[in-house]
């Protein structure tokens, strides 16, 4: 794409564009800005701005000058409040601010009278401003997320044409009669408030298709709510109602119905009387047992029933084989042991959750739901699979998480077009030879099993891409793993490897490498290796006894998220601050006491963790929080305040070194013969002079930080034996040590 001038007037004109409605329009979004270019409001033509996902904390007064403006879209930025130039704008009919910190609205707000959608969800509004009452044309209100208590008669206003309004989300407790007189509303939200009750009033909103109600106190329903003969979506998840009412099949339009954790212990039997309900959520109730009707809403396609108080499917009718519809069904966190053999008729399923029961298998019917995608059986009680399962010719994805496989299923590796499975926390010793048929699969999970050795018939699989291997006994990679040539993300965690296993170095298809050791044996050593893994985006070895990492790791250029927590790191090295791409590291729970002086380049970082490491540069308060820039700032002073307290040193030590030990200081130098013999023979400087030189000589060969050198240098005092001098510049270090302080 061509660049362009955000100041250019011309370079602006030249990215416009007609929109919907043949709007003239120019899109700004996510270009970073932290304020509006001036060039932006002399567009007087300008129809329809765009500028959402920016850093913008204010709008500019200039903004009302955009006078054929009809559409303005700010979500996503750092407003704290709206121009009242705004307000000029007698054409706007579309204003869009959701997602900024907005605490209140200009109060000639009202001038915008011809506003026909307005949204300010997720805000800081405490109210909702009178003013707002002169927009008569408004036909969607969206207020959710902000801290509105109550909702003001003025809005009686809207009564004409408003048919959206969204509060869910705030603090509203009581149902706010102004809403009543709202007719024409055919969708409203009031999820997540604080909400006991509904009017028996609510029945004259009769144009309701969608009320949702989810996230409140709500003990009854009033029988009013039953006479909404358009309701076609009704939410009422996660409230306090214990029994729903015959009544409730009077909303003969209802598609959908969410009661999800409630305290239900019956659903009444006109529940059957639905025709045209899709969508039945029924999930964390205490419902032992559903009615017989419930067979009859033959239109229902996704049915919701788990963690419920069900024992065995003996507890649901037999009439859920005709709801021949049904695609998803889930029944998972039950006591479920056995499965009915009428479920071969629901041949429509493709998605099938039945995880933490109680299964021992698998009846053979459940080969006959050909179209089923994704079924779960985690955390059930199976050691086996049906021999027919390869007639599952839809099936994608498999999950026998924490089941009883003491091997992997012979029928398993029949299921050709299979994509993903998951095996994890079984008891498995070995892989099939016939697993290379597997050839779509792309994720396999064996974590957690009890393989001694590393399968090498995984390695045949040809377009794995995803493998965790985490959690086992495993020892060594197998000469086969260069097999692999599409692995993308592999996890050897907890495992018995008594040193990084070299062959996965050559995986340089890898992206993803975990190699945690919690409950493994740990690490010492990191291989120079490792630098081979170019296209490496995340790598974690969280949980090992690892001193130091390789300077080569700075060749995995493309690395995003580095994790080395809980590992015994004194010191990072320089080339760590050369990965330009990294974004998160996480370096809690080591030895530091010391960043690189390069630490400011790591530009792109959004999150580190340095909690758990004694740090003395920079101190652990200013680590906790901070942002990486301000660390690296104070590790480049740092550094430099060092360096000219190594400088002092070394001078200190010219002065003061006795001529009869001279010679014996710039031998221990261990300088190059040529370049020292140059400075020594140099008869204009004093014998001082000539040791200073040697020593900045001394400090320009050694690359490590002005800390280290100190620390080299009060080694080499002391071999020369110049006590006197040692114990100066210890001083010295303890009195600069003590002004910081």
């Amino acid at each position: 794409m061509k660049s362009f001038s955000l100041n250019s007037e011309d370079d602006l004109r030249g990215q416009m564009y007609r929109g919907p409605r043949g709007r003239l329009t120019l899109n700004l979004s996510d270009h970073g800005l932290h304020e509006l270019p001036k060039a932006v409001c002399r567009i007087t033509e300008l129809q329809c701005l765009l500028i959402n996902d920016n850093k913008l904390k204010e709008l500019p007064e200039e903004i009302g000058e955009l006078l054929c403006l009809q559409a303005l879209a700010c979500r996503r930025n750092r407003l704290t409040r709206l121009p009242e130039s705004l307000c000029n704008l007698k054409y706007l009919e579309y204003l869009e601010c959701s997602d900024n910190q907005i605490e209140s609205l200009p109060s000639n707000f009202s001038r915008l009278n011809n506003l026909v959608q307005f949204f300010c969800n997720r805000n800081r509004l405490d109210e909702i401003p009178l003013t707002l009452s002169s927009w008569w044309r408004l036909q969607v209100l969206g207020l959710n997320g902000n801290r509105i208590k109550t909702v003001p008669y003025e809005v009686t206003a809207f009564k004409e044409h408003l048919t959206i309004l969204g509060l869910s989300n705030n603090q509203i407790s009581i149902f706010p009669n102004s809403i009543l007189s709202l007719t024409k509303l055919q969708r409203l939200g009031l999820s997540g408030n604080n909400l006991s009750s509904l009017p028996s009033s609510i029945g004259k909103l009769q144009c309701l298709k969608d009320l949702r109600l989810d996230d409140n106190k709500i003990r009854l329903l009033p029988a009013q709510l039953y006479t909404l003969q358009r309701l076609e979506e009704l939410a009422l998840s996660r409230n306090k109602l214990r029994r729903l009412y015959p009544d409730i099949a009077n909303l003969t339009s209802l598609r959908s119905i969410g009661v999800n954790q409630n305290f239900l212990g019956s659903l009444p039997p006109e529940v059957g009387n639905f025709k045209n309900l899709e969508i039945l959520g029924l999930e964390a109730n205490r419902l032992k047992s559903l009615p017989p009707e419930i067979g009859k809403i033959s239109s229902l396609k996704e049915l919701y029933i788990g963690s419920n108080c069900f024992k065995d499917f003996g507890s649901l009718p037999h009439t859920l084989s005709r709801l021949r519809n049904l695609t998803v069904f889930n029944a998972e966190k039950n006591k479920v042991a056995t499965l009915p053999v009428e479920i071969k008729t629901l041949k429509r399923l493709t998605e099938v959750k039945l995880s933490d029961n109680i299964l021992s298998s698998l009846p053979p019917g459940v080969c006959a739901l050909v179209d089923i995608h994704q079924l779960d059986l985690d955390n059930n009680d199976l050691s086996t699979l049906p021999r027919d399962l390869h007639k599952l010719t839809s099936l994608r994805k498999l999950l026998l998480q924490r089941n009883r496989f003491n091997e992997f299923p012979p029928s398993l590796c029949h299921v050709t077009q299979i994509e993903e499975i998951d095996l994890s926390e079984n008891s498995l010793l070995e892989i099939p030879r016939e697993c290379f048929y597997l050839k779509r699969l792309t994720s396999l999970n064996l974590s957690k099993n009890k393989f001694g050795e590393f399968p090498p018939e995984v390695c045949s699989i040809p377009n794995l891409q995803e493998l965790s291997m985490a959690g086992n006994h495993l020892r060594e990679i197998p000469y086969e793993f260069k097999l692999m040539e599409k692995l993308q993300k592999l996890d050897l965690s907890d495992n018995r490897f008594e040193e990084f296993p070299l062959r996965v170095c050559f995986a340089n298809t890898l992206i993803n490498l975990k190699f945690d050791q919690k409950n493994g044996i740990k690490l010492k050593i990191l291989p120079e290796n490792i630098s081979q893994l170019t296209n490496l985006e995340d790598l974690s070895v969280d949980d090992n006894k690892l001193v130091e990492i390789p300077e080569s790791i700075t060749n995995c250029k493309n690395l995003r998220r580095l994790s080395l927590a809980r590992n015994s790191l004194v010191t990072l090295p320089g080339g760590i601050c050369e990965l330009k791409n990294l974004e998160d590291l996480s370096l809690q729970g080591n030895s530091l006491s010391d960043l690189p002086v390069q630490f400011e380049q790591l530009i792109h970082v959004k999150h580190i963790d340095l909690s758990g490491n004694p740090m003395r540069r920079p101190p652990t308060h200013l680590v906790k929080g901070s942002s990486l820039g301000l660390i690296g700032r104070f590790v480049r002073k740092a550094e430099d305040r060092e360096e000219a307290l190594l400088m002092k040193m070394m001078q200190t030590t010219s002065l003061e070194c006795p001529i009869d030990d001279f010679q014996r200081l710039c031998t221990k130098l261990h300088l190059p013969k040529e370049k020292s013999d140059e400075i020594l023979e140099n008869r204009d400087l004093t014998e001082h002079e000539q040791l200073i030189e040697l020593f900045k000589m001394w400090r320009s060969s050694n690359p490590c930080g002005a800390l280290e050198s100190q620390e080299k240098l009060l080694r080499l005092i002391d071999l020369v034996d110049l006590r006197n001098i040692h114990a100066q510049l210890k001083l010295m270090r303890l009195y600069s040590k003590a002004v910081k302080l």
